[in-house]
């Protein structure tokens, strides 16, 4: 290896030392037209041109630009000899060379791979880029530069792609042209050539096409052999034909070399034969087609020189190896198991031994192991190398398959499916000769437009065992059923619901997988015994086919328009007779029904103006005031009129009947006067005939309801019950209890009651009756529903009234006095001094409040206006108040839910609690009051006796409005009760 310097390779190239790289690379250009060895064969021409390439190269790496500076400086290149033989060089041949390359400051040894194809002329550069040394952190590796040179042969001599072979020849056979010359040639065969004319020293016999290759002619063209004769001049002798004989040898007896000894038959002087027993030395690494010669050792004749013995080396055919120039090759057969997940193999060596060769995954006939230095031996002392062939891959059966479902919805069945899974299953280490589990990944692909019960095969993915192939893993398609689709091979069916009324309006449909709907009319033509309406193409994609979808099929299911609600609109009889102006109703909800078919109810208030005498069962249609859009249909308001119960009066159209009790003696009277009350308050003096029965009737004409349409007035009739001089029986009183919610909005009780009654024949039975009770919103807890008589029938006696009590539960959050509710919230004083502290309200509506008590807190009562119970009245909507009191946890003072457990403390405690009258006067528990108080505290020891006294300081805050006797507890160190009384 040798290295040229700037200077050096600007001297060859003839230039000035500062020439920039554009100067260098013509010149390169003009020196290899005259000295490239294609262009110049004459004897020197390819060292010269060798010197001129490398002084180039040295150039191009330094690249100068035209101010000679350096750019991407690379290292010098590093040339190294590649010594070929001419088989070599004829075959072609990849050679592993071992090189020293420097890394900056050290060196390191590599193994590169040089390939040298066949007829490579002498003197080439193999050029390897970027494998050589690296002289600086930022340099680029330099070039390796294999220079091609061949061993001197003992046969040929090369003459560019010729072959030159000398031929000794005794001067007495050249001019035998009888007798054909066996020539030997590369590619160690022989040949025979018959000489046509007398040989002479400047005889040339030429061999076409048995030269060397020329490198990467596409027709293997070759050059010539030429024979060149060397005369021997014995003018006494002509030497005799070479006696030649075949010494067939093995493979290995080549490889190792051996010792034959071999009976050779040859003539002697007296012309009598002889039988002698020839030794042959076979080196090791001898060839098939080897000549081996001894010299004058052949048959014998007066007058001529003994012939020589040749023995040619004839290969027995080898049933392990084939031969392939210097390598061996092995042909194998494995499994379609082995094929796939790899294998090691056993190969044997043509020493005799083994090697375990391993074969990676995925092997396939025609696949071949190179196995380095495993081969024969070469004239250069290297070896080739061993190859092992698959050719043949035996077929196994195959396991059954796995059968796995995949869930999909329609919306992925649409865009076509694409998920990368993780597959645990067990493969067979072949190395190891057991099963093991292996997670390996694999990718689903599931088309658009995918049938229900498509499968998608994973091919040899199910588990593996020894001696057969896995089965296939198949993913079957199963559709999940879709919320709003159903599905009819590529075409999607939606059933709509709509209501008659929304029939004019654009109908929204939802498209699968979109978030834009269709939307449509219903034309004038459209047939409602059979309504469907299709949209082509808008199904799922149909597979295999491109860009062609199915149909979107809507089936249309037209429901009649509900019924617009009825809500009771209860009257007094003085509203009836007076009527009502403006009568304001609230919380009355209007029905509507929107474009996608939801309804929805709107509480709103209304006001309706009643006319004086309007009928019970009378219906008050409000229709919607506001002007209607498109996304919404508003229903009418239906108001019922209904004649809340009068504790005098009953209705009958346009009359009022008053129920008046008569005693029977009063009866016997010929005229009764009596104060007759109107609906108008007042009372009006009747004079009234002899009553002869009871439920005779009186009427007063005039004093009744008004007619409607007309300005008369109904009659006010008096039925009369005439009742006996008999005692009554005391009331018999009934509790009923009812959720508090159920005062707000109303309910109806049916109760039973069994009573004693007599019969015809004046027998006592008893009887089941049912009661019911209408609770009206207004009722308050304690309201009595009255029953009259409806107790035991006793003899003589006036059975009892029926009073039903109604009461409410106990609830959860309140407690009742009167129309209001009460409710008590927990809070920290910490909580409260932070500001704006909000919470929430429960109310018997089921919508809760929010309130937000401010830091500077006055007063411990919030009073939330129109949310308690209802009240009686011509107004229904008048509600009492929910009162909210606020039950705060002072930082000082244990907090009210902990009053039970520091009275337990007290109760177990083996010592009375301290008791502390705290005199507060009316004028502080108006306004609240914070007193401090210095109490003292005695620390005991087991036996009760008193170590130490410890005086503390607290602070009690009086609320405002705080009740007389409240008690505040300290327990830290010692439970101490204060029980605090106001002065009043």
């Amino acid at each position: 290896m040798s290295y040229l310097s700037e200077c050096e390779a600007f001297k060859i190239l003839g230039l000035p030392s500062d020439s920039n790289f554009n100067v260098v690379k013509k010149r390169f250009n003009e020196l290899a037209l005259i000295h490239h060895p294609d262009k110049n064969q004459n004897q020197g021409a390819c060292e010269k041109f060798s010197k001129i390439y490398k002084a180039y190269n040295v150039l191009k790496n330094l690249h100068y630009d035209g101010n000679t500076t350096k750019e991407n400086f690379q290292s010098p290149p590093n040339i190294f000899d590649l010594m070929l033989t001419l088989e070599e060089i004829f075959n072609g041949v990849v050679k592993y060379k071992e090189i020293k390359r420097k890394l900056i400051d050290k060196y390191e040894s590599i193994v590169l791979e040089v390939e040298v194809i066949p007829g490579t002329l002498t003197g080439t550069n193999i050029v390897l880029p970027n494998k050589g040394d690296i002289l600086s952190e930022n340099g680029v590796a330099a070039n390796v530069i294999f220079i091609v040179k061949e061993f001197k042969h003992d046969k040929f001599t090369r003459e560019r792609f010729n072959l030159i072979h000398k031929l000794e020849i005794n001067v007495m056979n050249a001019f035998r042209i009888d007798q054909p010359l066996i020539i030997p040639t590369i590619d160690g065969d022989t040949i025979e050539i018959e000489m046509d004319q007398i040989i002479v020293s400047t005889t040339e016999k030429k061999i076409p096409n048995r030269g060397l290759p020329y490198p990467k002619d596409p027709n293997g063209k070759r050059g010539s052999m030429i024979v060149r004769f060397d005369i021997k001049y014995d003018q006494s002798k002509i030497k005799l034909p070479t006696n030649r004989y075949e010494l067939e040898l093995s493979l290995k007896e080549l490889f190792t070399g051996c010792k034959q000894t071999l009976p050779v038959v040859r003539k002697k002087l007296d012309g009598t034969f002889e039988t002698i027993q020839k030794e042959v030395d076979v080196e090791a690494g001898t060839l098939n087609g080897t000549i081996i010669y001894f010299e004058n050792e052949g048959d014998q004749e007066e007058g001529s020189l003994p012939a020589d013995l040749e023995f040619v080396i004839v290969q027995i055919e080898d049933p392990i190896y084939k031969v392939r120039d210097f390598d061996l090759e092995i042909s194998s057969s494995i499994d379609e198991q082995q094929a796939k997940n790899g294998c090691e193999l056993n190969v044997p060596t043509i020493e005799g031994t083994e090697i375990s060769v391993y074969f990676e995954p995925g092997v396939t006939t025609g696949t071949t192991k190179r196995i380095p230095n495993y081969g024969l031996l070469k004239p250069d002392k290297t070896r080739g190398d061993l190859v092992i062939r698959v050719d043949t891959i035996v077929k196994l059966n195959k396991d059954k398959p796995i059968i796995r479902p995949l869930s999909l919805t329609l919306e992925q069945i649409l865009t076509g499916w694409i998920q990368k899974v993780k597959i645990n299953r067990k493969v067979y280490n072949f190395r190891k000769d057991c099963s093991e589990l292996k997670c390996e990944f694999a990718t689903i692909i599931i088309p658009p437009g995918a049938p229900d019960k498509y499968e998608f095969v994973l091919e040899n993915f199910a588990d593996e065992s020894k001696g057969s192939m896995p089965g296939d893993l198949i993913y079957v398609v199963q559709e999940k059923p879709h919320d709003i689709f159903k599905r009819d091979g590529a075409n999607l069916l939606y059933r709509k619901k709509i209501y008659e009324c929304l029939l004019c309006r654009p109908i929204s449909i939802p498209r699968l997988g979109k978030n834009e709907p269709i939307v449509f009319l219903i034309d004038d033509d459209f047939n409602r015994k059979k309504p469907i309406e299709i949209f082509v193409g808008f199904g799922l994609p149909i597979m295999n086919e491109e860009a062609k979808n199915g149909d979107l099929i809507v089936l249309l299911d037209i429901m009649p328009d509900p019924s617009s609600p009825e809500y009771p609109l209860w009257l007094s009889l003085e509203e009836v007779l007076n009527g009502v102006e403006n009568k304001q109703i609230e919380q009355v909800e209007r029905l509507f029904i929107n474009v996608d078919e939801s309804q929805e109810k709107r509480k709103e208030t209304v006001n309706v103006s009643i006319e004086p005498g309007i009928e019970n069962g009378t219906i008050i249609t409000i229709p919607w005031a506001e002007e209607e859009n498109g996304s919404f249909v508003a229903f009418d308001i239906n108001l019922k009129v209904q004649d809340k119960p009068h504790p005098i009066f009953e209705r009958s159209g346009a009359d009022i009947i008053y129920k008046m009790k008569v005693s029977q003696s009063e009866c016997n009277q010929v005229s009764l006067e009596f104060d007759i009350p109107t609906l108008d308050g007042k009372l009006r003096s009747e004079t009234f005939t002899k009553i002869c029965k009871t439920n005779s009737i009186k009427r007063i004409a005039n004093a009744g309801l008004p007619k409607p349409g007309s300005k008369q007035l109904g009659d006010l009739i008096v039925k009369f019950d005439i009742v006996s001089n008999k005692m009554k029986d005391d009331p018999i009183i009934h509790k009923v209890s009812i959720p508090l919610e159920d005062f707000v909005c109303g309910t109806k009780k049916r109760m039973k009651i069994n009573r004693l009654i007599r019969s015809i024949d004046g027998k006592m039975q008893s009887q089941e009756k049912i009661i019911k009770l209408d609770i009206l919103p207004g009722h308050k807890p304690g309201h009595e529903f009255k029953f009259i008589r409806m107790g035991d029938e006793h003899k003589g006696r006036i059975p009892a009234d029926v009073i039903f009590k109604v009461f409410a539960k106990p609830h959860e959050h309140f407690k009742v006095n009167g129309y209001n509710l009460f409710y008590s919230h927990k809070v920290n004083r910490s909580e409260i001094d932070k500001g704006n502290y909000t919470f929430m309200v429960p109310t018997l509506d089921g919508d809760p409040i929010e309130q937000t008590i401010p830091s500077r807190l006055r007063n411990k009562t919030i009073k939330i206006n129109g949310y308690g119970l209802p009240k009686m009245s011509f107004k229904s909507s008048i509600r009492g108040d929910i009162v909210v009191n606020l039950d705060i946890n002072e930082d000082s003072v244990s907090p009210i839910e902990n009053e039970k457990e520091s009275v337990d403390k007290v109760s177990n405690s083996t010592k009375p609690p301290i008791i502390i009258n705290l005199p507060v006067s009316i004028e502080h528990v108006m306004t609240g009051i914070s007193i401090e108080k210095e109490f003292v505290q005695e620390i005991m020891d087991e036996n009760g006796q008193i170590i130490n006294k410890n005086s503390k300081l607290y602070t009690i805050e009086i609320q405002p409005g705080c009740l007389a006797n409240t008690k505040y507890y300290f327990t830290k160190m010692k439970v101490i009760v204060m029980e605090m009384n106001h002065q009043i």
